[in-house]
């Protein structure tokens, strides 16, 4: 129940960044959103990790399939999530709901963020969001 009321919360959080054109300036801004509601430090943009996602949700989309790979090069560690939706809303409350997937998003150790976001012909959205202490 108390899951369901933190989503219910974090939706009403979430609205407030819609009005970013860019899906990836969204989704940066639902991080963050989130992170702050349960009292964790922002994630700060790295403009390295950016195009490595985008390259890694290109791929994704081209062969229609989810998965891992693109590795960044962070010294201490890193994380990714990966996902495929109708919009960067649903992706996003998609890894909310998703154990693993909030452990990244909610990690404190986990400073710089890099996110891509590709559209195929079918409307979906393939997102990659890779994480680095």
């Amino acid at each position: 129940m108390l899951h369901k009321l933190l989503l219910v919360g974090l939706a009403a959080l979430m609205s407030l960044t819609m009005g970013i054109a860019r899906p990836e300036q969204k989704l940066f801004h639902m991080h963050n959103d989130v992170r702050a509601a349960y009292l964790v430090q922002p994630l700060h943009a790295n403009e390295v990790l950016f195009p490595l996602a985008e390259h890694q949700a290109r791929r994704m989309a081209h062969q229609g399939r989810l998965f891992h790979g693109l590795y960044p090069v962070c010294p201490g560690g890193w994380g990714q999530n990966v996902g495929v939706g109708p919009s960067v809303f649903d992706v996003f409350q998609g890894f909310m709901a998703s154990r693993d997937h909030r452990r990244n998003i909610l990690n404190p150790n986990f400073h710089w963020v890099g996110i891509g976001v590709v559209i195929d012909q079918a409307g979906n959205r393939w997102v990659v969001v890779d994480f680095c202490r």
